[in-house]
């Protein structure tokens, strides 16, 4: 079993905990506010991990540090004998704005050391997994880290000139997430259909689509 520490907005960790449960995850334990740790299966991290809702970052095989002055030593630990010729990847926190004082004084001390290396780091936000290193602050000074971590948030979709709405957008999202969308010759029934973005969604995939709307909602011509 892997060593899996996820993360979300505090107060959701039971949503969060209910999601990796499905993963096949067990141990779990909220060590944080807003952070709970689990095992997992390696078949279990083979899955698609961007289907989690209510995660921020999940960092595999994570290892914990007292004090940000550890951080660099963590650092060169993750890396090994690793060459690093090309940008890689920083970050720290979940999304938060407060935590680029703990990354600007991590690469700080790192360059002391490191200084090419450091001068690599790119901060980023970017949905998708990622190999580089991660930080998250749990309770005041200690800090878990990773090598390799996963970072959700919100999907960036491109606007369709052809869709009669922006709604479109949303079930766009909600499919990838899923990692299931409408296939042709399945049988689509919308709903509520007005404006016809998620209608579209379904019909641009060949499906065939029924949409509705209830009388009262459209007004007489």
């Amino acid at each position: 079993m892997a060593s899996v520490l996820a993360t979300c907005r505090a107060a959701y960790e039971t949503f969060l905990s209910r999601e990796l449960v499905t993963l096949g995850a067990t141990g779990l334990e909220c060590i944080a506010p807003g952070v709970v740790a689990a095992k997992l299966a390696p078949e279990a991290l083979a899955q698609p991990l961007l289907a989690l809702v209510f995660a921020r970052a999940v960092l595999l095989e994570p290892e914990f540090v007292q004090g940000a002055h550890q951080l660099p030593d963590a650092f060169v630990r993750a890396l090994g004998d690793a060459r690093v010729e090309t940008a890689w990847p920083l970050h720290v926190g979940a999304f938060e704005s407060s935590d680029r004082g703990v990354a600007a004084k991590f690469l700080s001390a790192t360059a002391r050391r490191l200084s090419r290396v450091a001068k690599l780091a790119e901060p980023t936000c970017e949905v998708g997994t990622h190999r580089g290193f991660c930080i998250v602050p749990l309770e005041a000074p200690r800090f878990a880290v990773s090598r390799e971590f996963v970072l959700f948030g919100q999907q960036r979709m491109r606007m369709d000139s052809r869709a009669p709405s922006r709604s479109f957008l949303k079930l766009e999202e909600a499919l990838r997430i899923l990692g299931r969308a409408p296939e042709p010759r399945e049988l689509v029934l919308d709903l509520g259909a007005a404006p016809g973005g998620w209608a579209y969604a379904a019909a641009k995939r060949g499906a065939s689509v029924i949409a509705g709307m209830y009388r009262d909602a459209v007004p007489p011509l």
